[in-house]
């Protein structure tokens, strides 16, 4: 699925932030949870968690057991059509 860049609400056209956010959020997620690596998750990379519907307490939680807990591919689309599907489940 390519990286639209917007935030339009329909998947169909693209995830909806930059490939740059994407990487960022990789990198500072790697830096945080590699313990040879030093820091943390960067303010910086707050909005595409906010665009994808999740707290950074949300996303440190699910890669902090993706090797022992995921037997799936772990994808941000997946993760945000089932966050779509929770809000609607919700709000009926």
């Amino acid at each position: 699925m390519p990286f639209a860049g917007n935030s339009s609400g329909n998947i169909s056209d693209g995830l909806p932030f930059r490939l740059e956010d994407y990487v960022a959020l990789v990198e500072s997620t790697g830096r945080r949870f590699h313990p040879n690596k030093r820091g943390k998750i960067d303010k910086a990379a707050s909005p595409i968690l906010t665009r994808a519907g999740l707290e950074q307490t949300d996303w440190n939680a699910l890669v902090s057991g993706i090797k022992t807990e995921f037997k799936a591919t772990v994808s941000l689309e997946k993760l945000m059509a089932q966050r779509k599907k929770n809000l609607r489940c919700n709000t009926v």
